[in-house]
């Protein structure tokens, strides 16, 4: 019965023709020539040969069964070698040592590491999801400028309201007015003002419905942020501070028809006419308060009183009733802005 080192021993060594004369017997005769033996005189004698080994399973299957036919030849080779290490076996120990080798776990460092990556990575997928919010609404409200008729307006108003009536709906979510869930509500709308105003052109109609669209979509986003109510009423305050500023400016228009003041100062008073230079007004019983801005100097302060007393002059008298009914009342706090280079006069000195 062979043992597994006979099996390497197999692998290392092979019989193999020798030269003639010559002989590998193991006695003392053998080995100086003089052997007698008839099996020995004539015939080639052995010499072993080294074999590459393997080291893979396919390799080793080969040579298992190209050396099972000489193993009872070879026994006792074998046995007089089996002390002696074989490449194989070498070769093998080295690969165990290798797969034993434990593998190292990552550090705390580098956890650490890993989890900060990880972060950074959540945030950047954050910011770039808010910059294509960002683009897909420009690109939604980069239109052709187009100018719809308040009369026009109105119209795609009533029409929303009477398709409501009607059971028709708009779909806001990830939706637009020319959607198949939403176009029988825009069909109605286009139907309804065009039976109201048949001379108007259609392009208009559906920029204005669109425009009326994103309105009702942004409300409706509005609505389950529970915000609505505070947004219109910031709405409603940047609405009065445009119609403040722009009657401001139809004064002063008026007063350069008259040749107040020169075109250098004229132009510097243009440029402070602007909602963010404009202070609030807040609605009360007896009509409206405004509160001065904080930051504002005096020469500001009187320049704005001078061009609300003309207008008051060159209104109708609708609105000069209306005008009329607003008081100064206590100074809005607010920081400081960027005044234009030219007007460093409309700033108060601390």
């Amino acid at each position: 019965m062979s043992s597994p080192l006979d099996s390497q021993s197999d692998r290392i060594f092979s019989d193999d023709e020798g030269e003639v004369g010559s002989c590998t017997g193991s006695s003392p005769k053998q080995r100086n020539g003089t052997c007698s033996t008839p099996c020995q005189i004539g015939k080639t004698p052995k010499r072993r040969r080294i074999l590459p080994t393997m080291l893979d399973s396919s390799g080793a299957e080969e040579s298992d069964a190209e050396n099972s036919q000489t193993q009872g030849n070879d026994s006792s080779r074998a046995s007089s070698t089996s002390s002696t290490p074989t490449g194989h076996q070498l070769q093998s120990s080295k690969r165990v040592k290798v797969n034993q080798t434990p593998v190292c776990e990552p550090n705390k460092s580098t956890t650490s590491l890993l989890e900060k990556i990880l972060l950074q990575q959540d945030e950047i997928l954050k910011r770039i999801k808010a910059l294509e919010k960002k683009e897909q609404e420009k690109e939604e409200t980069r239109e052709e400028k187009v100018y719809v008729p308040p009369s026009i307006r109105n119209a795609i108003r009533d029409g929303y309201s009477d398709g409501l009536k009607r059971g028709y709906t708009w779909m806001f979510d990830k939706k637009k007015q020319q959607d198949d869930e939403n176009i029988e509500m825009t069909n109605h709308i286009l139907m309804f003002v065009k039976g109201w105003s048949s001379d108007v052109e259609e392009r208009v109609i559906h920029c204005g419905i669109k425009r009326y669209y994103i309105s009702k979509r942004q409300e409706s986003v509005l609505k389950s942020k529970n915000k609505l109510q505070e947004q219109k009423q910031k709405r409603v305050i940047y609405e009065r501070k445009k119609e403040k500023a722009k009657r401001r400016k139809n004064a002063l228009e008026h007063l350069a028809s008259r040749g107040w003041e020169n075109e250098m100062r004229r132009a510097q008073v243009r440029n402070i006419l602007k909602v963010e230079f404009t202070s609030s007004d807040e609605e009360c019983d007896g009509g409206f308060i405004s509160h001065p801005l904080s930051w504002q100097s005096d020469k500001l302060t009187k320049v704005k009183s001078h061009l609300d007393k003309t207008f008051l002059e060159i209104c109708s008298v609708k609105s000069r009733r209306m005008l009329q009914s607003r008081s100064v009342g206590a100074i809005n706090i607010k920081p400081t802005p960027t005044c234009p280079e030219v007007c460093p006069w409309m700033v108060k000195k601390d």
